[in-house]
């Protein structure tokens, strides 16, 4: 069984064609489709075209979608299962 509180959730996404420094990234998370987490718009750094975005722990189990914006728009979406 695992321990909910080591469950450390961060999203890494890969951008092509952004502008490091100008173009801006953020991130929500929901579960259940309510946003429990909304990051501030952060530019996008130049980590050879990587951007990690921390989360931080999963408290409770079940499913946490993580949808990127760039620049105000939708840029996707990914879901992650946290559970036993």
């Amino acid at each position: 069984m695992n321990n909910s509180s080591s469950n450390v959730l961060t999203a890494v996404m890969r951008f092509h064609g952004a502008t490091p420094g100008q173009t801006a990234v953020r991130g929500e998370w929901s579960m259940g489709g309510v946003v429990i987490q909304k990051s501030e718009n952060y530019a996008l750094r130049n980590e050879h075209g990587w951007y990690y975005q921390p989360f931080g722990t999963a408290h409770v189990f079940g499913d946490y979608r993580v949808t990127v914006y760039v620049d105000g728009v939708v840029s996707g979406s990914a879901v992650t299962h946290v559970g036993l």
